[in-house]
């Protein structure tokens, strides 16, 4: 199971030294009433995401750059096979969760 999210493309800036790279602004949806942003409303009514986008990433620019203005998905999912850790532990997630439940 995953979450999603609905942002619009809030800016893409890029800079006259690096022109094939852009830094892309993404904002949640909540600027527009309307029977399918009310239920994102309800669950994520603030957030932003940043990216910086490299030369390399030039069809991903181009990409927001056309949807520039427009409501996207945002979408989350685990990666399976991962074996997550705590950045404050030497212990995976994993196992803190299963000493957690006295296994």
């Amino acid at each position: 199971m995953g979450v999603r999210a609905r942002f619009y493309v809030s800016s893409i800036k890029k800079t006259a030294y690096d022109k094939e790279s852009a830094q892309v602004e993404l904002i949640a949806t909540t600027r527009r009433k309307g029977v399918d942003n009310e239920g994102f409303w309800d669950y994520t009514p603030a957030g932003n995401l940043q990216m910086s986008l490299s030369a390399k990433g030039g069809a991903a620019a181009k990409w927001f750059e056309e949807r520039l203005g427009q409501d996207v998905y945002l979408d989350f999912s685990e990666i399976p096979g991962q074996n997550y850790r705590d950045p404050h532990s030497e212990k995976s997630v994993e196992e803190i969760e299963a000493s957690q439940k006295g296994t």
